[in-house]
């Protein structure tokens, strides 16, 4: 150890490591205390990262190290630190689950891939299983619906859907918010995550709840009469889906007028548009009629 903290030779330092690595095993205080110092304060990267690999090696600060890794320049070093730190890490584990979703936006697929698998089996094996994702999770979640990916939206979308808090009125805003997007994959998905809330709001509380101001049906309601046709119609699909099912036969009557409203609505600027269309073919064959009458 005198070698090691008086040698200016990084290949001594490096050989008295490897010597620490052996008597670490034996877990001595000052031999630990040792490499945790060399890890934290060493200049030289490589005898950092050897200090470090001698910790992990009996299972210590493995968790620090590989968050450390996750912003490596290697996305296969990503890629190792993310899968490490699935299994090293507690499932409930709130740094390291918001660390690894800060992840969905790195630029490559393979990582972003693996990091929304691991969130995932975490979320799994967590002691309370109908506990829900932190907040701030499901919040890049729904930013990411627009991911180039479309095995990633999907998997974020079953994630949001499968863990998410119906009573969670910012996360209700939210899902609200993303059925208005100009993207129509976006919507799309953020209408299947609206429907999922509906039913589940639904299983929780009475019908006369259904429309308090923060539930999501009361979102719905004001998505219908957005002023916006795409997002109506949007809407409209959620609307369809739930009223399908059998505990929503009987569901608020002044929603269901406002869907019945709406699909009126858009039904009449669809014909409008077909008669408009069919105006348009006519003209020019009666022009053409005319032009062309036989003398």
């Amino acid at each position: 150890m005198r070698r090691l903290r008086t040698s200016q030779s990084w290949q001594e330092k490096r050989d008295a490591i490897y010597l620490l690595r052996e008597r670490s095993r034996k877990r001595e205080e000052k031999v630990m205390a040792l490499l945790e110092d060399i890890a934290d304060k060493e200049e030289n990267e490589n005898l950092r990262s050897l200090a470090e690999a001698s910790l992990i090696s009996i299972g210590l600060k493995v968790v620090e190290t590989q968050l450390k890794r996750l912003d490596h320049p290697s996305w296969r070093t990503r890629l190792d630190a993310i899968r490490t730190l699935q299994h090293a890490a507690e499932p409930d584990d709130a740094e390291v689950l918001l660390a690894l979703g800060s992840k969905l936006y790195d630029e490559s697929v393979q990582v972003r891939l693996v990091v929304i698998q691991a969130l995932l089996s975490m979320a799994k094996s967590r002691k309370d299983a109908q506990a829900s994702l932190p907040p701030q999770l499901m919040e890049i979640f729904l930013h990411k619906l627009d991911d180039s990916d479309a095995k990633l939206r999907n998997q974020m979308v079953q994630a949001v859907i499968e863990y998410s808090n119906p009573t969670d009125h910012e996360l209700v805003r939210y899902v609200a918010q993303r059925m208005t997007s100009d993207q129509v994959i976006v919507r799309r998905a953020a209408a299947e995550i609206m429907t999922s809330l509906i039913i589940k709001f639904d299983k929780l509380y009475e019908s006369a709840d259904r429309l308090n101001e923060n539930s999501p049906l009361s979102h719905l309601k004001r998505l219908l009469t957005y002023d916006n046709q795409d997002i109506q119609r949007t809407a409209l699909t959620v609307m369809e889906q739930i009223s399908s099912r059998q505990s929503f036969v009987m569901y608020t009557e002044n929603v269901e007028t406002s869907a019945e409203d709406v699909k009126s609505t858009l039904e009449d600027q669809v014909d409008a548009a077909d008669q408009v269309r069919q105006h348009e073919l006519v003209l020019p064959m009666r022009y053409w009629e005319e032009d062309h009458q036989p003398t």
